[in-house]
């Protein structure tokens, strides 16, 4: 099966198991023991923490959401910018049209002037003309014979009846003239009252506008005050988030720190296991306990993928697979006498995690009762709390050289 396949992370082994009595190692030489000693020691040492801790960051969904926030809240600030130069061109078309208002009412004022001169001239010319003509009733018709009698010859009287018909000619024009004046007054008064109706239809219509772009800027305001609150509120959201996962991110690194430190511990009370026991372990099991101190974990989940790397590290081939292949083509003993430094144990299934059940999980002896294994860091375990841990579905756990 794929080595990518990942085997589920098992949990701590369960406290309050005490610890394998260390067996003893036969035909273990002391050289032998010193590399296998350094090799876990100083290899657990300098073991990375899990890898590198990313930045602190707010969830993804609380980033979308403050900058689509953002977003609506610049383009309603924008709105009301356009809202503003809107309201301004038209209060200033309002104002214009108010002059040209004020301005037409002051010349209709002028023009009802003219026209009340106008019309008083034109009672004075009537009431003149008709006086003269009253008079000239009253006189009777003499005024012709008045002219025969006093003209001394022809040449005279046809020039007192030219000249008394201008005098009448004249009072008639006069009074059309001021007639034809006063008609063309009314004309212009007519004219300007139509063109302040024209301008009071275009003041009501750019009130009307105004009032409704002050109804815009109303309501784009309290848009604006809405999401200038809810971007302020998903900014402390961020923050939150933010400062809780870099909080996560310290207790992960203590955690691993601490991880780290106890299985360098670990590593160093195997080694003094082995060097107390005298026995013996292969130059190749001997490699590979060295190795399990030299490679990190590649990830929760992967234990399988750490075996496989630690017996490449060792000069060993690589072995491959997930635990359950490993378990099958590797692991046939169950018995505690023939384990090894540098063996495989495993497990084909275990009921403590979905993927536990179906890949098992898969670790390496690394003498004095101890077995390392990776659930997302590197530990170091007592072989019987591990057996113990890992058996509980009614499984046996098996070990072997790969």
């Amino acid at each position: 099966m794929s080595q990518t396949i990942r085997e589920g992370r098992p949990d701590a082994a369960p406290r309050g198991v005490a610890p394998a009595p260390h067996t003893p190692l036969r035909g273990l030489s002391r050289r032998g023991f010193l590399r296998v000693a350094c090799g876990l020691g100083l290899a657990a040492l300098a073991t990375p923490v899990t890898g590198a801790l990313a930045r602190p960051s707010a969830s993804q969904s609380t980033l979308d959401a403050l900058a689509d926030a953002q977003a609506q809240l610049d383009a309603a600030q924008a709105e009301l910018d356009r809202l503003g130069d809107e309201y301004e061109q038209l209060a200033a078309q309002l104002s214009e049209t108010m002059g040209k208002i004020e301005d037409v009412n002051g010349q209709i004022a002028d023009t009802e002037a003219e026209i009340e001169k106008k019309e008083r001239e034109l009672e004075e010319k009537k009431e003149l003309l008709a006086a003269r003509v009253n008079a000239n009733y009253k006189a009777g018709d003499t005024n012709f014979l008045e002219v025969l009698m006093a003209s001394s010859s022809f040449e005279e009287l046809t020039s007192n009846i030219y000249y008394m018909n201008k005098v009448t000619q004249a009072d008639v024009a006069l009074i059309d003239e001021v007639t034809t004046a006063k008609r063309a007054l009314d004309n212009t008064k007519a004219q300007l009252e139509a063109q302040k109706a024209q301008l009071e239809d275009l003041k009501a219509s750019q009130a009307s506008d105004l009032e409704a772009m002050q109804a815009k800027q109303v309501e784009t305001q309290n848009m604006l005050a809405s999401l200038s609150s809810e971007v302020q509120g998903l900014m402390a959201q961020r923050d939150a988030e933010i400062m809780a996962s870099a909080k996560a991110e310290q207790e992960e690194r203590e955690r691993a720190e601490a991880a780290r430190a106890a299985s360098a511990s670990q590593a160093a009370s195997a080694s003094a296991a082995l060097a107390g026991s005298g026995g013996s372990a292969s130059g190749k099991g001997a490699a590979i306990v060295a190795a399990c101190g030299r490679v990190p974990s590649p990830g929760a989940g992967y234990c399988a993928m750490w075996v496989s790397q630690v017996y490449q590290a060792a000069g060993c081939g690589y072995p491959g697979g997930n635990a359950v292949d490993q378990y099958y083509s590797f692991c046939t003993s169950s018995n505690r006498s023939a384990i090894q430094p540098g063996m495989l144990v495993a497990v084909p299934s275990h009921p403590h995690t979905a993927a536990g059940r179906i890949y098992g999980h898969v670790g390496i002896y690394v003498g004095g009762g101890m077995v390392m294994d990776n659930i997302g860091y590197i530990r170091t375990i007592n072989l019987d709390s591990w057996i113990s841990y890992y058996q509980s579905g009614g499984v046996t756990a098996r070990w072997g050289f790969a």
